[in-house]
C-alpha cells in the first residue's frame, strides 16, 4: 500500500484508539470468564493435579485482565503497548492450559481460543506479531513432546497447532492491513475536505474581492467622467462665449480629471490582475494636502456646475501614514457625496488637523442632513439598508468602499448630522513613524 508518513501515523493513532477500545470491552468480560471457570472448577473437581493448575491458570488470567483493564481506564497511554502485553499474556495462557489439557485430551481448545480471538480482536502489525507466534508455536511443542502419549497423537495435535497458528496469524494480517488501509481513506477524505472547504473560502473571498474592485471602478470612474461630459457639454454649447482663456483652464482641468480616472482605473485593473484578487495595501508617507489638491481637480466641474464652494482646511505640513490609491479614492467618494447633496452656494469643507497622535480627517457639507437611521446604517456599513432607506439600489456602495479601505487602515468612519441639517464624515488616520522616508 503507497501511503504518505503523515497518514500512516494518522492510521497508527486511530488503530492503536480502537485497540484501547476494544480492551475497555473485552478484559472485564475475560475476567469473569476466568471467574466463572475457576468456580466451576471448584465445584466439580477436587483440586490436585490437572484441575489445580487450571485452577492456577485461570486465576493468572483473571488477575492479569483486572489489573490491565484497570490500566486501560484509567491510564489509557499507550494502546499499542497494552496490546502487545494482551497478545503476549493470552498466546502464553492458551498455550500453557492447551499443554496442561494434554494429561487428559488431545484436544487444543485453548489454543486455539487464544491465538483465533486475539487475530480477530487485536489489530498490531503483522510484522510484530509473526514472531510472537513462531516463538508461541515453539514453546507448545517442546511442551508437547514431554506430554504427548504417542508419536503419531503428538504429530496430529502438532498439526493442529500449526494450522491454527498459521490462521490466527493470518486473520491478523487481514484485519490489520483492512482497519490501516481504511484509517488512511478516513484521513485523507479529511484533509480533502479540508482543503476544499479552504479552496471555497477563498474562492468566495476572490469573487467577493472581485465585485468589491469592480464596484470600485464603477463607482468611483462615475464622478470624473461626469464632470468631463458636463465640462465639454458647455464648451461645446457655448464655445463662443468662453474666453480663451477659461477655456484652456477648462480644458487642462479636464485633462487632469480623466489622467487621474485613468490611473484610477489602471490601479484597479491591476488589483484585479493578481492572482488572489485581493487589494494591495502599501502605507506610505503622504502629505495631505498635495493629495487632497490633487483630488479636488476632478471635482472643480462638477462643483462649478453644483455652485458649491470647495474649502480647505489642513494643519500646515500634515502628514498621514496610508495607502496612496485607497487615501484618494476615501476622499473622492466623500468630496463627490458632499457636492452631490449640497444645495446651490454651498459649501463643502475638507478639514484635517492633528488630535491625539493622529490626525483626523473631515468632511462637512450643507445638505438636507441625515435621517438618524441613515446615519445608524451608514455606521455599521450596512448598503442594503442604505439603500431601502435613499430607496436607491446604488445607494451606500460608495461609503462601503470608503470602510472597507479604513479598515486596512484599522480605522472607522463615522457621521454627525444635526436636525438643523448637514452631514459631516470623520475618521481618523496614523501619524508617520519617525522615518527619513519622503511624503507624497
Amino acid at each position: 500500500m503507497g501511503r504518505d508518513t503523515g497518514s500512516l501515523e494518522y492510521a497508527k493513532r486511530q488503530i492503536a484508539r480502537t485497540n484501547l477500545r476494544r480492551m475497555r470491552i473485552y478484559l472485564p468480560i475475560l475476567s469473569v470468564v476466568h471467574i466463572v471457570h475457576i468456580g466451576v472448577f471448584f465445584l466439580a473437581h477436587s483440586m490436585q493435579g490437572w484441575a489445580l493448575h487450571i485452577v492456577l491458570a485461570h486465576g493468572a488470567g483473571a488477575i492479569f485482565s483486572f489489573a490491565l483493564y484497570l490500566l486501560v481506564r484509567f491510564r489509557p497511554g499507550s494502546g499499542r503497548r497494552k496490546a502487545l502485553a494482551v497478545i503476549v499474556f493470552y498466546l502464553a495462557l492458551g498455550n500453557a492450559v492447551a499443554l496442561i489439557d494434554q494429561q487428559i485430551t488431545s484436544a487444543i481448545t485453548p489454543y486455539l481460543v487464544a491465538t483465533i480471538g486475539l487475530g480477530l480482536g487485536l489489530l498490531v502489525d503483522f510484522r510484530i506479531t509473526l514472531p510472537l507466534y513462531l516463538i508461541n508455536y515453539a514453546f507448545f511443542l517442546t511442551g508437547l513432546t514431554q506430554l504427548a502419549t504417542t508419536r503419531e497423537l503428538g504429530m496430529s495435535v502438532a498439526l493442529n497447532a500449526l494450522t491454527i497458528t498459521a490462521l490466527g496469524w493470518t486473520l491478523g494480517v487481514i484485519f490489520w492491513r483492512f482497519n490501516v488501509k481504511m484509517a488512511i481513506q478516513k484521513h485523507t477524505i479529511s484533509q480533502q475536505t479540508v482543503r476544499t472547504r479552504k479552496a471555497n473560502i477563498s474562492l468566495r473571498q476572490t469573487i467577493a474581492s472581485r465585485q468589491r474592485i469592480f464596484s470600485i471602478i464603477a463607482h468611483d470612474l462615475r464622478a470624473p467622467i461626469s464632470t468631463s461630459a458636463m465640462a465639454l457639454e458647455r464648451l461645446h454649447q457655448e464655445w463662443e462665449a468662453i474666453p480663451n482663456e477659461e477655456k484652456r483652464l477648462v480644458v487642462g482641468r479636464q485633462a487632469n480629471a480623466l489622467n487621474h480616472s485613468f490611473e484610477l482605473l489602471e490601479d484597479m485593473l491591476q488589483w484585479s490582475g493578481r492572482g488572489e484578487g485581493g487589494l494591495p495595501f502599501k502605507p506610505r508617507i503622504i502629505d495631505l494636502m498635495s493629495l487632497y489638491l490633487e483630488t479636488e481637480k476632478g471635482f472643480q466641474e462638477m462643483a462649478r456646475k453644483g455652485r458649491v464652494t470647495l474649502s480647505v482646511s489642513i494643519d500646515s505640513g500634515l502628514r498621514v501614514y496610508a495607502d496612496y490609491s485607497m487615501l484618494q479614492a476615501i476622499l473622492r467618494n466623500l468630496l463627490s457625496n458632499a457636492i452631490k447633496h449640497s444645495p446651490e452656494r454651498g459649501v463643502v469643507e475638507f478639514i484635517a488637523y492633528c488630535k491625539e497622535s493622529q490626525a483626523s480627517l473631515k468632511i462637512k457639507d450643507e445638505g438636507l442632513g441625515l435621517s438618524p437611521e441613515m446615519q445608524d446604517a451608514i455606521r455599521r456599513g450596512n448598503v442594503e439598508a442604505i439603500s431601502a432607506i435613499s430607496g436607491s439600489q446604488n445607494a451606500g456602495i460608495g461609503l462601503r468602499i470608503v470602510r472597507d479601505f479604513l479598515e486596512f487602515h484599522g480605522a472607522d468612519l463615522d457621521v454627525d448630522s444635526p436636525a438643523s441639517g448637514g452631514a459631516t464624515f470623520y475618521f481618523c488616520l496614523p501619524l508617520p513613524p519617525e522615518t527619513t522616508e519622503p511624503a507624497y
